[in-house]
């Protein structure tokens, strides 16, 4: 389904992962757009969100529990017709995905917004994943090894330049990321968390490599960047690698550079 280009001004966006922590902050930007009024739905599995008594939001549905995908679709389009939605979208990896995955289904009754296909995104999602693609076509990245329970890991963990990074590869926003001086230290929580029962989650082990970060959010389409903006933290994140809480739009080729390489990578 796609949208008829004429002069009307307002539009209305059904945004069907409302427990997301990006969800509010598109449903802001979405109503300040200029020169369109944006009416903004939204689903969300969570009654007691902000969102559902946010003035950014037109209306606010709540998931029934335990829905499979085909009634999650059913419940969706139902959400769609009522609300008379013209887009849909996700703002978080698994609200993405699942709009992803589903895509045939969900534009027989609305216009889906562009989304990755799902082995790119599950690759720029995994962070070892995403080092394996960095290394392949020789975009820079910190050193990595990925968390093995045999004793080749300590040699290749005893390899790398300290201080390290031990992630978990699928989580984000600074969840699931630990600092560790040496390699005495590493080795023994990787025994404890095998100990744990932890031994089927994955995790990488990384340089820790010290500075400022710099970020780039990029609209892209078939490997090329579109749109993009490049920032730096004012104030970090109380919580160590976690997302700043004010930033700084730069400019930076350098950061283009390595930007536009993995996006035509992926």
């Amino acid at each position: 389904m796609s949208i008829e280009r004429n002069s009307r001004e307002r539009l209305s966006v059904l945004i069907v992962d409302g427990d997301s922590g990006y969800a509010r902050l598109v449903a802001h930007c979405l109503c300040v757009a200029p020169d369109i009024f944006v009416d903004v739905h939204v689903v969300c599995k969570d009654a007691s969100s902000p969102l559902r008594v946010s003035r950014k939001c037109a209306s606010f549905r709540v998931e029934p529990e335990g829905l499979d995908t085909e009634a999650r679709i059913a419940f969706i389009e139902e959400v769609a017709r009522k609300t008379k939605a013209d887009l849909l979208m996700a703002t978080g990896q698994p609200g993405i995905r699942f709009v992803a995955e589903n895509r045939a289904a969900l534009s027989q009754f609305v216009c889906v917004v562009p989304t990755p296909n799902i082995e790119s995104f599950d690759t720029v999602t995994n962070k070892w994943r995403l080092t394996t693609l960095l290394e392949a076509h020789g975009i820079p990245f910190p050193q990595a090894v990925k968390l093995r329970w045999d004793a080749g890991f300590e040699r290749e963990v005893r390899a790398l330049r300290f201080p390290v990074l031990l992630k978990a590869t699928s989580l984000s926003g600074g969840n699931g990321i630990t600092l560790f001086q040496d390699a005495e230290s590493l080795l023994e929580q990787v025994q404890k968390n095998q100990g744990a029962g932890d031994a089927d989650d994955e995790y990488l082990v990384q340089t820790f490599v010290p500075g400022s970060d710099l970020g780039i959010s990029v609209l892209c389409a078939q490997g090329r960047i579109l749109a993009y903006t490049i920032h730096q933290a004012i104030i970090p994140h109380h919580k160590p690698f976690g997302p700043a809480y004010f930033i700084d739009f730069v400019e930076d080729e350098r950061a283009y550079d390595v930007g536009s390489r993995l996006v035509a990578a992926a």
